[in-house]
């Protein structure tokens, strides 16, 4: 099993309480920018210490196994095998004119394969680009948390211009029916912080509650 995380920036909730993934493929624009462009604009957007956030955020165990100066960086748990890679100062999505910093097109085809065999999708804080949803296979988990935004089906919120991977599952038929569960992290679950959805239906009904 493997989760897709866009944004994921130094966010290591789904690996503490998901032990059952073993290959988690973490994706962010930062350091170059938090906000995906492809140029440094200023030295204002540029997170300088990203990546040591990023390492020091990291669970226990996870140490780094690939050789400096090749990407993506790879960490695994030394306790279990399971690997985090981290595809770092990616914008999401990307364009043909990459190629960024470091990122050659062997990366990125590299990346489209491992998208292709994911297995869940996080949308925890940051709802990418609904092209992520071209990339993924015909059944997924999604995997979610009280920190995304859910506004386009708890109010009137949403803005319609704004690409949302979460307002293409709720608002097509046809991408509810590719989500195989719903995996939802939340404080307020049970003892393990986690409760599952049979459907996208039965999610919508409980972040409806939980906004009332």
């Amino acid at each position: 099993m493997s989760l897709v995380y866009i944004g994921c920036g130094s966010d290591f909730e789904p690996v503490n309480k998901l032990p059952h993934i073993k290959k988690f493929i973490y994706i962010d624009s930062q350091p170059r920018s938090e906000f995906g462009w492809t140029e440094y604009v200023s030295k204002y957007f540029f997170r300088k210490n990203y990546m040591c956030e990023f390492v020091k955020g990291l669970p226990d165990g996870f140490l780094k196994i690939n050789i400096d100066n090749t990407y993506p960086d790879v960490y695994r748990d030394c306790r279990n095998d399971r690997l985090i890679y981290h595809y770092y100062s990616l914008p999401f999505p990307w364009t043909s004119k990459i190629f960024y910093y470091h990122v050659t097109k062997k990366d990125i085809d590299m990346l489209k394969v491992e998208l292709s065999q994911a297995t869940h999708l996080a949308l925890i804080g940051h709802d990418p680009d609904p092209v992520i949803l071209e990339c993924l296979p015909s059944r997924f988990t999604l995997v979610t948390c009280d920190t995304t935004h859910y506004s386009c089906c708890c109010s009137n919120e949403a803005d319609d211009k704004e690409p949302s991977t979460w307002r293409e599952i709720f608002e097509k038929e046809t991408n509810r029916r590719r989500v195989s569960e719903v995996v939802h992290l939340s404080e307020r679950s049970d003892a393990e912080g986690i409760t599952h959805f049979t459907n996208v239906n039965d999610f919508v009904s409980y972040i409806s509650r939980s906004k009332e």
